[in-house]
């Protein structure tokens, strides 16, 4: 092999290393955690600190966020209870979507904790 023929071999060489180094430091999507779960945020609108469940492979977690504040949750659901004054326990659902904002807040006129997509 020639000089030339060898340094054009080196030269692609190390331009493949530097494509595939280039892909495996790309962060993952805002849509996924680095696992490939979907992530959302959710936001407490409440002026306290509430916790709420998250649902990840059929299973639920809990996660406390403070008041008015954002937390990035991987999960497909998300769910929050309230307890009335009658002793019954209110349990609200909801599917939620990879790359979606949610907010968490109290309902006056429900007297409930809520849901709400945020655009």
């Amino acid at each position: 092999m020639t000089a030339i023929s060898k340094a054009c071999v080196l030269g692609l060489f190390l331009c493949g290393l530097q494509v595939v180094s280039q892909q495996a430091q790309q962060p993952p999507s805002p849509k996924e955690d680095r696992q490939g779960n979907p992530v959302s945020i959710i936001r407490n609108d409440a002026d306290s600190a509430i916790t709420i469940e998250i649902q990840l492979n059929q299973q639920w977690t809990p996660v406390t966020i403070d008041a008015n504040k954002d937390a990035n949750v991987s999960g497909d659901h998300i769910r929050i209870a309230t307890t009335r004054d009658d002793g019954a326990v209110i349990t609200l659902v909801l599917a939620i979507g990879a790359g979606k904002k949610y907010r968490v807040f109290w309902n006056a006129q429900a007297s409930m904790w809520d849901i709400a997509i945020t655009p």
